[in-house]
Order: structure tokens, then C-alpha cells, then sequence
């Protein structure tokens, strides 16, 4: 399956897994395989020590399928289109830039992947339950995404002749 090296895996990503190999949907076939290996001998890694280069669920990553290329594509950790749910993301999950992976697929073609570029994910553990109970401790900005209602001004009178910045 492997012709890099070691595999890594965040504690979070360590834990999917181990979620997914237990789900009632029991993983089968050559995904199950590349599952049932990764958590038997994979090096586990606290998200804030994890090397840059190394994928993991949330990075951006670039990558190659028998030299064809494709990316940058986010690792997904949902039933999306490019996941830890999918035979290439799983594959993909924990190796390093320059490794070169052979996965089998259902078909029985051995596809051989080659990660190109990692664009790493944030390193701040649950980044996003952070937000969402309100734990400031974990430096973690909340983003607002689209616009706000803002109130319009209405002129009162007076002497000010002063168009305001609607003019410009």
C-alpha cells in the first residue's frame, strides 16, 4: 500500500478513524484495509506538534494520481466529496509531502498518489467548539460572514451643507 514512511495522525484524526472502523456502516473492501492499517501503526500526534507538511483533516492539499494532478482540495472530515471518507483522502491522511502512496481501488486498478503541497490547517485544537461555546481562552476569532444591518442616517436639517462621504 505504502511506499512512503511513517504515517501520522492528529488525536483528532486518530479518533475519526477509530469512530469510522466502528460506525454501523462497517468499512469494507481495500477501505477498510488502508483503515484497519493506519490505525494499527500510526505515530499519533498532538494537532500543535504536527509537522506543516503532513495531511490532515482541514488542510488544503495538492496531489497526484498516476501523474495527473489535482488540488488544491480540503480534507474533509464530513460525507464531502474529498474526505477521510473517500479511498483517496483516507490514503492521503497522515503522509508527508514527497510520499508516494498505491491504493487498490474497488475496480482493482492500483493507483499510485503523490502529495505535492500541503497548505496546513490551523493548529489550534477544536478551534471551531471554541467559537462555539464562547471559550476565549483558545485565541480564537469568531468571523461574521456577509453584512451587517446597518441603520441609514437621516439628514435632520440645519445649515450643514456638508454632502457626507455619499458624495464621493
Amino acid at each position: 500500500m505504502t511506499v512512503g514512511s511513517v504515517v501520522r495522525l492528529s488525536t483528532d484524526d486518530h479518533r475519526l478513524l477509530e469512530k469510522i472502523s466502528q460506525s454501523e456502516d462497517h468499512p469494507s473492501g481495500n477501505y477498510a484495509l488502508i483503515l484497519n492499517k493506519k490505525l494499527a501503526a500510526s505515530e499519533i500526534v498532538s494537532p500543535q506538534n504536527m509537522p506543516d507538511d503532513v495531511v490532515v483533516t482541514g488542510c488544503r492539499v495538492v496531489y497526484s494520481i498516476n501523474g495527473e494532478r489535482k488540488g488544491p482540495m480540503m480534507l474533509s472530515p464530513q460525507h464531502d466529496a474529498f474526505s477521510v471518507y473517500s479511498l483517496h483522502g483516507l490514503a492521503l491522511l497522515g503522509r508527508r509531502v514527497g510520499e508516494a502512496v498505491e491504493v487498490q481501488t474497488e475496480t482493482g486498478t492500483i493507483e499510485r498518489l503523490v502529495i505535492e503541497h500541503v497548505f496546513s490547517a490551523v493548529k489550534t485544537p477544536c478551534a471551531s467548539s471554541a467559537v462555539r461555546s464562547g471559550d476565549t481562552s483558545a485565541n480564537v476569532i469568531p468571523i461574521q460572514f456577509g453584512r451587517r444591518a446597518v441603520q441609514p442616517v437621516v439628514s435632520q436639517g440645519g445649515d450643514d451643507d456638508d454632502p457626507g462621504p455619499s458624495a464621493a
